[in-house]
């Protein structure tokens, strides 16, 4: 191979790493908001927003896969973490009350349909 091969590759490479840092630091923004709010259910369309771009579609494939791998591990462990908390139990008869009930019958929906709640006691 001659010189102008080896500094082609090298620059694909090196543009390859570059992109790679880049939608790695996005990817990890990405990763502790997620971990932040204890829920993946905005890292698809953040990551496609920040990270995805059809003019680069070679690093954004690069990014994608990258996100997908990362995907696969914080997922169970947002989920055990999100299920193993204590005061996230239910117990039999709040299950078997309604929402809309159980939501009427809380202290602040009284208190905010409360006539009287301004006038002196």
């Amino acid at each position: 191979m001659n010189i102008a091969a080896y500094l082609i590759l090298g620059g694909i490479i090196l543009a390859l790493v570059i992109n790679f840092a880049i939608s790695s630091n996005n990817i990890f923004k990405i990763v502790s908001y997620c971990l932040e709010q204890n829920s993946v259910s905005n890292y698809w369309p953040m990551f496609f927003k920040s990270s995805f771009s059809f003019r680069a579609l070679i690093s954004s494939t690069l990014g994608l896969i990258v996100a997908l791998m990362i995907f696969l591990v914080i997922t169970p462990y947002i989920l055990i973490r999100t299920f193993s908390k204590k005061e996230s139990l239910i117990n039999a008869a709040e299950l078997s009350e309604p929402v809309k009930e159980s939501y009427l019958n809380s202290e602040v929906q009284k208190t905010k349909e409360d006539p009287n709640r301004f006038m002196p006691k």
